[in-house]
């Protein structure tokens, strides 16, 4: 537990002097686990791979509640679902950190949060895309 608070507290410290620098940190630490889910999936669609049997191993039930998915849900279903949310927490980040100091007057409604990612020049998307997901 130590090591989480030394961790929290250079990255509130860090936050304060680069908000810019610390989302773009944080969408990279996103990316590698994507990255890490991407293998994970591809272990288990793999014949021989370890985690195999996840592929039909049921999901627990809280789990697939909470990604809304029906009790047919396997861990590799839940593995797919957390990739994603990952991969949203990514692009979230770079833009975060694409859009700090530019437009800091930007407003979002009350209660939701929903952003696109649009490239153009600057803002290239990073890694894969949520719809490759």
């Amino acid at each position: 537990w130590v090591a989480q608070v030394l961790f929290f507290a250079m990255n509130i410290t860090f936050y304060f002097i680069s908000p810019k620098t610390m989302h773009r940190f944080v969408g990279y630490l996103e990316e590698e686990a994507v990255h890490t889910y991407n293998a994970m999936v591809r272990d288990i669609e793999a014949p021989n791979g370890t985690l195999r049997e996840w592929k039909s191993k049921p999901a627990p039930r809280d789990m697939a509640a909470y990604y809304n998915l029906d009790s047919t849900a396997t861990y590799r279903d839940i593995v797919v679902c957390i990739r994603a949310d990952e991969c949203g927490h990514r692009e979230h980040n770079h833009l975060f950190s694409d859009l700090h100091g530019e437009h800091t007057e930007q407003h979002f409604p009350h209660g939701e949060l929903q952003l696109v990612v649009r490239p153009t020049e600057r803002n290239q998307p990073h890694g894969i895309s949520l719809t490759e997901v």
